[in-house]
């Protein structure tokens, strides 16, 4: 399995995705791509998730962002479009909003109300 890639961002596609080249190999991976142009070395930790469609690649900056996409795809109801819009808030909010047990500071673009209170009843307190 990828855990990490470093390499050099050969395409940007959109505001989602890039392709970075490691040795020699284009890796397509969903990411926060705001600010990455094509030439920059990026370190990114890795979720992949398999699927009908095959494999996708969810790249991170840091493993505590990983880890929190992680722990987003364990609550039911709760896929990788609305765990990466949760996560691209940042960590430190979210955390927070769960510790506080928070339904709406999680609610806004890709998770609504019944989605947010679902993470918090079973993320809540747990940050």
């Amino acid at each position: 399995m990828i855990a990490h890639l470093e390499g050099s961002v050969l395409e940007r596609v959109g505001d989602a995705e890039l392709v970075v080249v490691v040795a020699g190999v284009g890796y397509r991976v969903t990411v926060d791509a705001r600010g990455t142009d094509v030439g920059d070395i990026v370190q990114l930790w890795i979720h992949a998730i398999t699927g009908e469609t095959g494999t996708r690649l969810y790249g991170f900056e840091t493993t505590a962002e990983r880890d929190l996409f992680v722990e987003l795809l364990s609550v039911k109801g709760v896929g990788p479009k609305t765990a990466f819009a949760i996560v691209s808030r940042g960590v430190g909010l979210v955390r927070d909003a769960l510790h506080r047990s928070d339904v709406r500071a999680l609610i806004g673009k890709g998770c609504g109300p019944k989605t947010a209170d679902s993470i918090v009843a079973q993320l809540g307190g747990a940050a």
